[in-house]
Order: structure tokens, then C-alpha cells, then sequence
């Protein structure tokens, strides 16, 4: 993927997930408590690309990985420990408690900003090869198939796949869906 097209997937992805559905719009510091999203969602779900359970512990993680001096003067409230000991599976936390509140703050610095953009560029080009395995070969295609990807998971993408005529293009796409 080119940077434009990273840049573009970012944009379309924070807006569904925290942007209330504004191109460009998104809430690096989101974070929702458990069974807010859906009744089978038994922890939370942070940042702009809403990661959910333990890819909200891998994104921590990798906040905490790039920059501990930062994360350790923003953890105040013993998320580390939480990182290294508790089930990120079923971590739950209310949104007013003091570990939130600790989340949010690593999350929104510069450096969980940057984390954020890191791993959705990568959750993305995966994303993107996956398509491709799947026989799409427009580079609009994939990206919109990355999109349903991070949406539903990897059964949306072969659902509509499967109702679409070919080639897959953007334009047979929409007209699947």
C-alpha cells in the first residue's frame, strides 16, 4: 500500500468506527466499556480503530514497547501490572473509573496517536493481502474488502465476495452489497 492509500484506509476506518461516519473525523482517546457495542463484546473496546480485548492489551503493549517512559509517567493506575497479569478477553473497566481514564491518556498521546496509525496501517496491508488471496485485483476492490474485514471479519469478506460478480471491482462491490 502507497501512503495515500494508507492514509485513505485510516480515514475510512476511524470514521465508521469513532468519527461519527465523517471522512477524516475520528477519537484516538475512545474508550468503551464492554456490551456497549454488542451483548457478546465481554470487554472493552479503545482508540480510534476500536480494538477490542486483547488487541486493546496488544495496542497498549505496543504503546508501552516504543515509548516506557511515557507510558510509565501516564500509567497512574496500575495498568501495567493489568497488561502483564489479567485476561485482556473479558477486561473490563467502567468508562468513569481511574484505569479508563489512565487508558485514555496513553492512548491520546502522541505516541499512542502514532501506535494507533501503526497498527491499523498493519491490521490493513494484511487486510489488503488477504483480498488478494481471495482472487480481487483492483487495488479499490481490496481496499473496500479490508474495510468489510475490519468490520466483520474475514466471513463478511467472503459473503459478499461470493455474491459479487467478477472482476471484483469497487462498482461490483457495491452493487453485491
Amino acid at each position: 500500500m502507497t501512503d495515500y492509500e494508507k492514509s485513505v484506509m485510516r480515514n475510512i476506518i476511524y470514521a465508521v468506527e469513532t468519527g461519527g461516519q465523517v471522512y477524516g473525523n475520528k477519537n484516538y482517546g475512545n474508550f468503551t466499556e464492554a456490551y456497549t457495542n454488542s451483548s457478546n463484546e465481554e470487554a472493552i473496546t479503545i482508540g480510534a480503530g476500536q480494538w477490542y480485548a486483547t488487541e486493546a492489551q496488544r495496542l497498549l503493549n505496543t504503546i508501552r514497547t516504543k515509548n516506557p517512559a511515557l507510558s510509565a509517567s501516564l500509567d497512574t493506575a496500575g495498568i501495567g501490572s493489568d497488561l502483564d497479569n489479567r485476561n485482556w478477553s473479558t477486561y473490563r473497566e467502567s468508562k468513569n473509573s481511574d484505569k479508563a481514564r489512565c487508558i485514555v491518556s496513553i492512548i491520546d498521546s502522541e505516541t499512542g496517536r502514532q501506535c494507533q496509525d501503526a497498527l491499523l496501517d498493519e491490521q490493513m496491508e494484511g487486510y489488503i493481502q488477504e483480498a488478494a488471496a481471495l482472487g480481487v485485483n483492483d487495488m479499490d476492490a481490496k481496499m473496500m474488502c479490508a474495510n468489510f474485514r475490519h468490520q466483520g471479519g474475514r466471513g463478511a469478506v467472503t459473503r459478499i465476495l461470493a455474491k459479487t460478480d467478477q472482476p471484483y471491482t469497487l462498482d461490483h462491490l457495491y452493487a453485491a452489497c
